[in-house]
């Protein structure tokens, strides 16, 4: 089955492939993969190809970059994807100008991905259609195997399996609860819109739940099929349970989003679930669900329920964290990740590496770096003899940098910050500080990319133990009154106020903050006081006050 450029473009996250050029040409199917390694490589083609190119032969013979692009295009070629930071740091820009003028696509390849996934990729679809039924089955039943075996994460046997039956795969414990989630490119479903996708839960509701466990119990079926319905919608599911000598083991859900399942999609599925099954077997034989290293910190570390300080610098000795440093967790969150097909996420995990030891090389910062989930960690370490302020300042440095590398890389993203510790319990306090601060941090801020948790302490203690009549309470005896006053006389007394207690009551730079002339800020903060009657001379009427302007940030968060 012959692919589009389209389809290509769609199976690399932004950053590793894309087009910069001759977008015209993009729904061009592709017959063939070519590289460009001698200037003679033109006369040897036959059209229909993509062509890629490091761009060696080009360095050596530069009159070739003006002929280059016309020559494919009149060869009948579909595209050229263009291999950058080797020999060249960019594209030339004969190159884009060329693949403009003829609608010839230009793909830029970036220096980290190999240009023998593209073509693995290319001929997997290419030849698909012309392999047996039983060659496509020993196939995928070979790629899973050796996945499960070698102890590979159980994610890319997923990513196996759904790229063949070309549909989103839920991995189930026996209880309907989510261990692991696999979408597909074409997939163009929001599947949380119809179950619920949240690791360690039920996809199903509690009825849904109960009718699949109770028949299978009566059936002990092979394959069964469920339908889904929500907001006048709904899917289909194909649900097959995962056995071994009669016990079972949990289900794979198939959603049907993209293709209807076929007989060969289900003789596929029914023979890799008894592989599936020798992985959920390892785990609960092991008692761990993931079995790389960085994870295993965040399960015995970072997740720990341990109260034995030796028992985690034990583990810290193991997995290379040294426990005696000052740090900060800064965890970087990357919106939609788990939505991702594993290739995506494979590629983005890689990347995060990267951008962990350009960071700590250009920041001069200690890291250690770990990946849960969406979560990408980076510890930041410094000596006991540095002070907090100092390492709050570099912390900031380095989170600057992190937002410039992954801008560059065009993720979408949200970054929350710890508060500086130095005890073994910290490790994993920062850690869930970092997890409290982000939903905080994307509610109250939503125009920031980054958070710290020591800036929204009061929030998340305001937040996480009163309920809405006590923070409203807390509104309506302080600041509601000029809240009020401003929406009906159009003024900015309540964002004044706060300004001016940010500033600890200083008019002048109060003013400047504002862009106000001082006159005009000290007309304002008479009219705030004849309008609460407060006595802002008083500590704890400002402390109030402070509570109350949190509280309407909370109200206007959450509750609206």
């Amino acid at each position: 089955m012959a692919i589009t450029l389209n389809q290509l473009l769609k199976k690399s996250y932004h950053g590793e492939l894309k087009c910069v050029a001759g977008h015209k040409g993009l729904d061009k199917e592709i017959l063939g993969v070519n590289v460009v390694d001698n200037p003679e490589i033109v006369s040897w083609l036959y059209g229909g190809e993509l062509i890629l190119s490091t761009g060696y032969v080009t360095k050596n013979n530069p009159s070739m970059l003006n002929t280059l692009v016309n020559d494919l295009h009149r060869k009948g070629c579909v595209g050229l994807g263009f291999k950058v930071k080797r020999y060249f740091e960019k594209i030339p820009d004969i190159i884009i100008s060329e693949g403009n003028k003829y609608g010839f696509p230009i793909l830029e390849i970036s220096y980290e991905m190999r240009m023998s996934d593209i073509s693995r990729f290319v001929y997997t679809n290419l030849f698909s259609d012309e392999m047996s039924e039983n060659e496509k089955t020993h196939l995928v039943y070979q790629q899973v195997t050796k996945s499960v075996l070698s102890g590979a994460d159980i994610e890319q046997a997923l990513f196996n399996i759904a790229d063949v039956i070309n549909n989103p795969l839920f991995l189930l414990d026996e209880d309907t609860n989510l261990i692991a989630y696999e979408n597909v490119a074409d997939n163009d479903v929001n599947l949380m819109n119809f179950v619920k996708l949240t690791y360690g839960y039920s996809v199903f509701n509690e009825i849904q739940k109960n009718d699949i466990i109770d028949f299978y119990k009566e059936t002990h079926f092979k394959a069964h099929s469920v339908q889904v319905s929500k907001n006048g919608k709904s899917i289909d599911m194909a649900i097959l349970p995962i056995e071994m000598q009669k016990q079972l083991f949990g289900f794979l859900a198939i959603p049907q989003t993209v293709a209807c399942l076929n007989y060969t999609d289900y003789r596929i599925l029914e023979n890799v679930v008894s592989i599936i099954g020798i992985h959920l077997l390892q785990d609960r034989l092991m008692s761990e669900n993931i079995k790389h290293s960085q994870n295993n910190f965040v399960s015995n570390v970072l997740l720990s329920n341990s109260d034995s300080e030796d028992m985690i610098k034990y583990y810290c000795d193991i997995y290379g964290f040294d426990y005696t440093k000052k740090r900060m967790c800064v965890n970087i969150d990357i919106d939609d990740f788990l939505n991702m097909t594993y290739d995506k996420r494979s590629a983005i995990q890689n990347n995060m590496i990267r951008v962990k030891n350009n960071v700590s090389r250009d920041c001069n910062v200690n890291c250690y770096y770990a990946n849960f989930r969406n979560n990408f960690l980076i510890y930041c370490l410094f000596s006991k003899n540095v002070s907090d302020i100092d390492i709050v300042s570099d912390v900031r440095k380095v989170t600057k940098a992190l937002q410039k590398q992954l801008d560059a890389a065009e993720y979408k993203y949200h970054i929350s910050i710890s508060t500086v510790g130095d005890s073994i319990a910290h490790i994993s306090t920062s850690f869930k500080q970092s997890l409290d601060a982000l939903p905080l941090g994307m509610k109250l801020y939503p125009n920031k990319k980054s958070y710290m948790y020591q800036d929204m302490l009061v929030y998340n203690l305001m937040h996480s133990s009163m309920n809405y009549e006590q923070i409203y309470g807390i509104y309506s005896s302080t600041v509601k009154i000029l809240d009020e006053y401003d929406k009906e006389n159009n003024t900015e007394f309540l964002i004044t106020l706060e300004s001016y207690i940010d500033n600890f009551k200083n008019v002048s730079k109060s003013a400047d903050v504002l862009h106000l002339h001082r006159n005009t800020m000290l007309y304002r903060m008479e009219k705030i006081k004849d309008i609460l009657m407060m006595d802002l001379d008083d500590s704890e009427v400002v402390l109030n006050i402070q509570m109350g302007i949190h509280a309407k940030k909370i109200i206007d968060a959450f509750y609206k």
